[in-house]
C-alpha cells in the first residue's frame, strides 16, 4: 500500500469520524431540548390540574344545597305526599302520584 492511498484511507476515517461525532453532539442536543420540553409541560400540567380542582371546588360552593334552595322556593313546586312505583319488564320504571 502506498502513502498516497494511506493518506486517502487516513483523510476519509477523520472525516467520517468527526461525522459521527458532530452527529453524535446532535443527538444529545435534541435529547437534552427534549427532556427540557418535557418538564415544562409536566409543570405546566400539574399547574393546569391545580387550577381545575380550584374551579371544581369553586362550582361546588356555587351549586351547594344553601345556593339552591331560594331558586326552588321560586319554582311554585307542590309537596308530593304519595308516590308508587310500578316496574316494567323492560326495566322501565312507571310512576303513578
Amino acid at each position: 500500500m502506498d502513502k498516497t492511498t494511506f493518506n486517502k484511507i487516513k483523510k476519509i476515517s477523520i472525516i467520517a469520524i468527526v461525522l459521527l461525532v458532530s452527529l453524535y453532539v446532535f443527538q444529545i442536543q435534541a435529547m437534552i431540548s427534549n427532556a427540557h420540553q418535557q418538564g415544562e409541560y409536566t409543570e405546566e400540567k400539574q399547574i393546569l390540574s391545580q387550577q381545575l380542582e380550584s374551579l371544581r371546588s369553586q362550582y361546588t360552593k356555587v351549586n351547594s344545597l344553601d345556593q339552591l334552595l331560594p331558586q326552588i322556593s321560586q319554582l311554585n313546586l307542590q309537596e308530593v305526599e304519595q308516590v308508587s312505583y310500578i316496574e316494567l319488564s323492560s326495566g322501565q320504571v312507571v310512576v303513578n302520584k
